[in-house]
């Protein structure tokens, strides 16, 4: 890589450093910083649909997706908070005054998201203010969670995080649907942005490296192109690109499950509560099995396995027609589990893939590759192919089924060659 960053040694004794300040404690403090995210985050990406199709009269589910895709698109684009909080530090902090500005701007979004009464461009903005500080906090928090983690700990460092997160998004599911049907909208966007603001505050007990632990002999410009050299033209980047795309396509069912209940099943906005909950633990179960599972070693097998098992849970998914409520339920529960798992997973490779003296650049760019996967193309094109062709949303979702099968190249492309 040109310029003076050592992609073999990013840090001085960066090993050394990160073994002996990582306390097991910190996988706590961040479990507890990715449930807050999840729990306002669902809110966003989960209920914001539901909102817009029945409050705001948009006219289709997919319209409503669509609205809600452009609003989130931040998260599409995090690298650019990445290149700051990498690159420009704000009175020699490195990370957590971005925190506090993102703070801000979540703040601003939270108490005027739900004073509109179209989904007009007032609206948009609203929401697309709450999206830039979502979307800069999770940056920071994944670039200095990265920094500081040692290699060991990867696995059951992502395990914690997506379960936690997924934990968060299934407790707002049943809180939030509460606070929808006796107190209202507003109240809801209010309880879920004093929740996740008072919660990403407790981060702040993370540490942070110095500055002087971190080579910058370079110009900003120069930081900023070297990093990106390293992260789209290192050897196999392709591969990496292409995974991290599919992968996250595969995952449009986590945003698609409220749609689904609403539209495919008429549940009460308080039942489609109570199912995402059940599919959230499933997914924190899953989330944190899967990584002490790699933690302990990580084989074709088992990469193979997990991929198999999810692509089954997705076809099995169609299940759920069955009008039996509490197999529907345990079929949430199942799905979830494996694909909190795969979730896991994905993001373990993002972290490996992310261990450089830019950490927040290269994670907010892979992560944010899939959430453009995830949410724009994945989501946007399951419910609008389903409203094309007059079909349920469980059928049109198999297409991620092949998204998912198509990862397995690029997959083994970037992890299993010499």
């Amino acid at each position: 890589m040109a310029g003076n960053i050592n992609t073999n040694n990013d840090y001085v004794n960066q090993s050394e450093v990160k073994n002996k300040n990582f306390r097991s404690r910190f996988l706590f403090v961040i479990g507890l910083f990715y449930f807050g995210q999840g729990y306002s985050l669902a809110s966003l990406a989960l209920f914001l649909p539901l909102y817009i199709k029945d409050e705001l009269n948009a006219s289709s589910y997919s319209q409503s997706v669509g609205i809600s895709a452009i609003i989130i698109s931040p998260w599409y684009f995090k690298v650019f908070f990445g290149i700051l909080s990498d690159n420009f530090p704000i009175k020699n902090g490195r990370r957590k005054p971005y925190l506090v500005l993102a703070t801000f701007f979540s703040i601003i979004g939270w108490v005027t998201l739900g004073l509109h009464s179209r989904a007009s461009i007032l609206f948009i903005l609203s929401g697309f203010i709450l999206a830039i500080g979502s979307a800069m906090g999770d940056a920071v928090i994944d670039g200095q969670v990265v920094e500081i983690t040692p290699k060991k700990f990867i696995g059951r460092l992502q395990g914690v995080a997506w379960g936690s997160r997924g934990l968060g998004i299934g407790t707002t599911s049943i809180i939030s649907s509460q606070i929808v049907q006796n107190q209202g909208w507003q109240m809801m966007f209010y309880v879920s942005g004093l929740f996740g603001v008072s919660i990403s505050i407790i981060v702040l007990v993370l540490p942070q490296y110095d500055l002087d632990l971190i080579p910058r002999n370079d110009s900003k410009l120069v930081q900023i192109i070297n990093s990106f050299k390293t992260i789209l033209f290192r050897k196999n980047s392709k591969f990496y690109l292409i995974f991290f795309l599919l992968s996250g396509m595969s995952l449009a069912l986590v945003t698609l499950l409220p749609i689904i209940l609403d539209k495919e099943f008429n549940y009460e906005i308080e039942i489609i509560g109570y199912a995402a909950f059940t599919y959230a633990v499933g997914s924190f179960f899953g989330a944190i099995i899967n990584g002490v599972i790699f933690d302990r070693g990580e084989t074709i097998f088992k990469v193979r396995l997990l991929i198999i098992s999810y692509t089954i849970t997705i076809i099995s998914s169609l299940l759920l027609f069955i009008d039996i409520i509490t197999i529907q339920f345990i079929i949430f529960f199942i799905i979830g589990s494996f694909a909190g798992a795969f979730e896991a997973y994905q993001l373990k490779i993002i972290q490996e893939a992310s261990l450089r003296s830019f950490e927040s650049t290269a994670f907010a760019t892979y992560t944010g590759i899939s959430n453009l996967g995830q949410f724009a193309l994945g989501g946007f094109l399951i419910t609008y192919i389903a409203e094309l062709l007059s079909i349920s949303i469980l059928i049109s979702l198999q297409l991620t089924v092949i998204m998912l099968v198509l990862s397995i190249y690029p997959l083994k492309k970037i992890k299993f060659t010499n």
